[in-house]
């Protein structure tokens, strides 16, 4: 299946583009011939497509992130290359890992922002384990610890104080919605949460039901006054 599929890519990323439409499709396209590489265990191709997504186009992180794991399989390859040489398997492996670490280095400061943070954060102490190098790796590991503790602590005095739900939801679809220090959501966490396609429905019911809300009340107050 993989291989029937790659020629219709390997023709689009050769068709002349006039519009950031065809860009887009052509960066995606690189992309997609990219990941029928990888899948075939064709490494170095799949890299090499990967890197002809450039820097200014939207999905450059995605290409990084495609790139960071076509070298960890690499890695993971010639360590368990039972022909080669063990240390030339040591060595080839430990390269790879080592491209794969510098690969979500860049990644991180290229998006500092991007929800994958946590994630590619935690990859990186993994790979500081396969380089042996476990002080790193542990220093890694805790900077996650502490980094998402504060977050979850954030949001458990969120959840568990009497404050309107509103107030929470605001934040997520309004970046520029003001809010008390002690009930303000962590970036990361709401940039998280703002990629769930049920935030936005949940908020408009929410919305709904306060509009509604107010309106009955307003209604009442009148059918008070009349009385």
């Amino acid at each position: 299946i993989y291989r029937s599929a790659m020629p219709v890519f390997e023709d689009v990323v050769l068709l002349p583009v006039s519009t950031d439409e065809q860009t887009m499709v052509q960066h995606l396209a690189w992309i997609a011939l990219g990941t029928l590489h990888y899948e075939l265990d064709n490494l170095q191709l799949a890299i090499e497509a990967y890197q002809n997504v450039p820097q200014d186009s939207e999905f450059f992180a995605d290409a990084l992130v495609q790139i960071c794991w076509a070298y960890i399989r690499l890695g993971v390859l010639a360590a368990s290359d039972e022909l080669a040489r063990p240390e030339d398997a040591r060595r080839v492996a430990r390269e790879n890992f080592q491209r794969a670490y510098r690969t979500i280095d860049l990644f991180l400061l290229a998006f500092p922002e991007d929800t994958r943070e946590a994630e590619l954060k935690l990859l990186m102490a993994h790979l500081q384990v396969k380089l042996e190098e476990y002080q790193e790796a542990l220093d890694d590991y805790e900077s996650v610890v502490e980094d998402f503790d504060a977050i979850r602590a954030r949001l458990n005095h969120i959840v568990q104080s009497d404050i309107d739900p509103m107030v929470y939801f605001n934040q997520l679809v309004d970046q520029t919605f003001i809010v008390e220090a002690e009930y303000q959501v962590p970036e990361l966490a709401a940039r998280m949460a703002r990629q769930d396609p049920r935030l936005n429905e949940a908020v408009e019911i929410a919305s709904d039901l306060q509009h509604e809300t107010r309106e009955i009340d307003a209604s009442q107050e009148t059918v008070a006054r009349l009385e």
